[in-house]
């Protein structure tokens, strides 16, 4: 997990990790949006998080993929954005340490890479796992960013 606000968390620049990690499970449901390279669905998280603290989370998102049909590079499947709520089981310290208070409930969005295996049905993901209070919209005032990888299997 990193200590800043997303944007400067994807800045190499400026970013800074912290002893904290996740480890979950995600089931997730897409249907085709009509003939379009899009498709919508809900995806169901399920995380624990160690390193200084340890606690678990649960994330229910909704999904917009792209699927684009050519790509620049052979393995980029799709990518995607998610935007639902976000659970800790306790308040997090890592939240705590930057904005001096936290709730366990808060908004969540990601931002994910699709990469194609020699599996069809098997795939590689890269995203950000972000949760805030949405710009002032639910208060006290608290959020995280990780960089996650994680595996795909369609079933």
């Amino acid at each position: 997990m990193t200590n800043q606000r997303a944007h400067d968390a994807i800045n190499p620049s400026k970013v800074e990790f912290v002893d904290n990690y996740l480890l979950g499970l995600l089931a997730g449901y897409d249907v085709p949006i009509g003939d379009s390279r899009f498709s919508f669905g809900i995806e169901l998280q399920a995380n624990m998080h160690f390193g200084d603290q340890g606690f678990y989370e649960i994330v229910v998102p909704v999904v917009l993929r792209y699927y684009p049909e050519e790509s620049w590079w052979d393995a980029f499947d799709s990518f995607s954005f998610g935007l639902g709520g976000s659970h800790y089981s306790e308040i997090s310290n890592v939240e705590r340490e930057k904005y001096g208070e936290s709730r366990r409930d808060l908004v969540y969005w990601f931002l994910e890479a699709e990469f194609a295996t020699r599996n069809a049905d098997e795939t590689i993901f890269a995203r950000i796992h972000h949760r805030s209070n949405a710009f002032d919209t639910l208060e006290p005032n608290g959020g995280s960013n990780a960089f996650v990888v994680g595996f795909r299997r369609a079933f």
